[in-house]
């Protein structure tokens, strides 16, 4: 069983969900989830974003992987950039989908393996890589 978790920047500020079900209920997190059988990791960063947040999003690149600590499997973290829909929450899975900026990440509850993985990244220079190569459509 192995899942993904999308990066979705736009205008000094990142696509966050607050999760409505366990694990990590009542936290902020990234939208993402579970690969379904047959399905590449890209396709269900995709899937998960739009099922979470309504958001249409394309991958760009894979940054990295973390461990969850409640299974104990790698989640790849992917790049993402936005193409369309429109932002709504998914309840009862998602509670609340926001574009949250940056500096007020540190003051919402998330997962601290969440915030140790945004903390190795610079979201400003990570903005600018999906400008240039693919600007977003909303």
């Amino acid at each position: 069983m192995f899942g993904t978790f999308a990066i979705v920047l736009r205008e000094g500020r990142i696509l966050m969900i607050k999760r409505g079900i366990k694990p990590h209920l009542g936290y902020w997190c990234l939208p993402g989830g579970v690969r379904d059988e047959g399905e590449s990791l890209d396709e269900t960063a995709v899937r998960e974003v739009k099922e979470e947040t309504g958001l249409d999003v394309e991958v760009l690149e894979e940054l990295g992987r973390v461990i969850g600590p409640i299974t104990g499997n790698p989640l790849t973290v992917f790049l993402c950039t936005q193409r369309g829909g429109r932002l709504r929450p998914a309840p009862p899975e998602t509670t609340e989908a926001r574009w949250i900026p940056y500096e007020e990440l540190s003051g919402l509850q998330v997962p601290r393996f969440i915030m140790e993985f945004l903390a190795t990244q610079d979201l400003e220079q990570l903005e600018r890589r999906t400008r240039s190569r693919s600007p977003h459509e909303i």
